[in-house]
């Protein structure tokens, strides 16, 4: 789980967990934690998304299958900073094949943008991205990457996107 800080990994992860809504401080420090979806086993790492922890990231990169990169999409002053942060990951030669979820959360927020507007601004529009439908992926996709708009405290539009994740992973 990678993203700016207060884009809602941990509140996530925890809502995966235990099936409760609850909002936590920023991580601090990297956490691992194992979640079943359906039949798929997640062992995931929460890392944190302020300054510091970003220098992390690398470190993690050659040992996971798959990324979900959480964007608060009600925070416009930060798209662009969450749109540099997504860039350099995908940038990275040990991720290029692997699958990317970019959760653009918090959507029952009225200030969070469309899907439409939200892939403009994070340079992922529908013909570079994998498609949403797993059995009819898009050939012309730059690379494994799809979007979801999501709301984690509304309990909705996730499970698109980890479903899709896990069609990469069998």
């Amino acid at each position: 789980f990678l993203g700016l800080d207060n884009a809602g990994k941990t509140t996530m992860l925890y809502m995966l967990q235990s099936d409760k809504f609850t909002q936590t401080d920023s991580t601090i420090h990297p956490h691992q934690a194992e979640v079943t979806i359906g039949s798929i086993k997640f062992n995931s790492y929460d890392l944190g998304g302020h300054m510091q922890a970003r220098k992390t990231w690398r470190e993690y990169a050659g040992t996971v299958d798959g990324i979900i990169f959480m964007v608060d999409a009600a925070d416009q002053n930060r798209l662009g900073e969450a749109k540099a942060e997504l860039d350099s990951l995908l940038q990275m030669p040990e991720l290029q094949n692997l699958p990317v979820v970019v959760f653009g959360n918090k959507v029952d927020k009225k200030e969070a943008l469309k899907e439409e507007e939200f892939r403009e601004i994070m340079g992922l529009p529908f013909h570079l991205t994998k498609g949403k439908d797993p059995n009819q992926l898009n050939p012309g996709a730059r690379c494994n990457i799809e979007v979801f708009m999501c709301s984690v405290k509304a309990r909705a539009g996730y499970g698109d996107g980890f479903t899709w994740l896990s069609s990469f992973l069998k």
